[in-house]
């Protein structure tokens, strides 16, 4: 299974080291610096995939036209979309 982590807190987290760990004054420094910039690069170049639910939803309805669902209504059947949704997420972070 693949694993997912959110961009936005890994920057943050490396932005978070970067500070307390590389002191401009030493070389050593400098050289983390100059590592850690260039690891924030190669991350700015992954990219991030953003899911639009209600889209995706009414895009699925439109192939359900004149099947039976079971006589729920658009917000049934999106509050179910939704839940299944956000069960699909907890399950990649493993909670």
């Amino acid at each position: 299974m693949k694993q997912y982590i959110d961009k936005d807190l890994l920057i943050k987290e490396i932005e978070r080291i970067k500070r307390e760990e590389c002191p401009v004054d030493s070389y050593e420094g400098r050289c983390k610096l100059l590592w850690f910039e260039q690891f924030l690069s190669f991350i700015d170049t992954i990219e991030v995939k953003e899911v639009d639910l209600e889209k995706e939803f009414y895009d699925f309805l439109d192939t359900l036209i004149g099947k039976d669902n079971g006589h729920l209504s658009e917000d049934e059947l999106f509050r179910i979309a939704e839940y299944f949704f956000e069960l699909g997420l907890k399950v990649q972070k493993g909670e």
